[in-house]
């Protein structure tokens, strides 16, 4: 997980991850997810994305922080 980026009462943060799948060999998933947050502490709002890739990639110089 990324270093969450805040803002009033949305956030932002990036993941990346590897894999190896029996059907398909290993594989990357970076994604973001974004969430805006109720008052009260509750999730109202969850929104993701996300790209897969054959193989496994390192993320760049400085992802996360």
């Amino acid at each position: 997980m990324g270093r969450p980026i805040v803002d009033d009462d949305r956030v932002a943060v990036e993941w990346w991850t590897t894999y190896t799948a029996a059907s398909e060999g290993e594989g990357t998933l970076p994604g973001i997810l974004m969430l805006r947050f109720a008052p009260d502490g509750r999730c109202v709002e969850l929104r993701e994305a996300w790209n897969w890739e054959l193989g496994t990639h390192e993320p760049p110089p400085g992802w996360g922080t």
